[in-house]
């Protein structure tokens, strides 16, 4: 009698998940405070975006009973260094850092792109990227998978991506963001 091994159990729900919305901040009279639109297309800030998309992440994940935390809830610009921080001090088991892509010179570029710093989060950006593209295929986006891109976030230690899910200058693929 051949012995027959129990599938493994599902690997548990993670305590928490830090999603980061790229870039933030506005325009002042104070020449001090900092500021970081990222991409700009169409009056489009792609800081407005990230933002908007990671409070519509976040009450997905609620709603799911997952533990959200937000390095920023408003428009407001955060350096990266306190971003890893406010990672760090939520205790998260994973993060996401949300951004959008841009190409100047050719509007028809688009796609999704996964990044992820060092092989530990490849899995992660492997997921992410699987159920995003099937998600944005309806609106005809393509998936260009995942990329290595150890320069972003370096002192990650909790598996880390950043998610690029269209192009702001494509006018189709751009237009859901708006």
């Amino acid at each position: 009698r051949a012995s027959v091994s129990a599938p493994p159990p599902p690997a548990p729900a993670p305590d928490g998940i830090a999603v980061d919305p790229g870039h933030g901040g506005r325009v002042t009279n104070d020449p001090s405070q900092r500021w970081d639109p990222g991409v700009v297309s169409g009056g489009v800030m792609e800081k407005d975006i990230t933002l908007d998309l990671a409070l519509r992440l976040r009450a997905l994940l609620q709603k799911e009973k997952v533990r959200v935390v937000l390095t920023r809830t408003s428009d407001q610009y955060v350096e990266i260094s306190e971003r890893w921080n406010r990672v760090h001090a939520s205790g998260a088991q994973l993060f996401i850092s949300l951004h959008v892509n841009a190409f100047d010179g050719d509007s028809s570029i688009n796609g999704e792109t996964i990044f992820y710093p060092k092989p530990e989060s490849l899995a992660f950006a492997q997921a992410i990227d699987a159920g995003l593209a099937q998600r944005l295929r309806s609106y005809q986006i393509a998936d260009d998978g995942v990329a290595q891109k150890p320069e972003l976030w370096v002192h990650s230690d909790i598996p880390t991506a950043t998610v690029e899910p269209a192009y702001l200058t494509n006018p189709r693929s751009g237009s859901p963001l708006r």
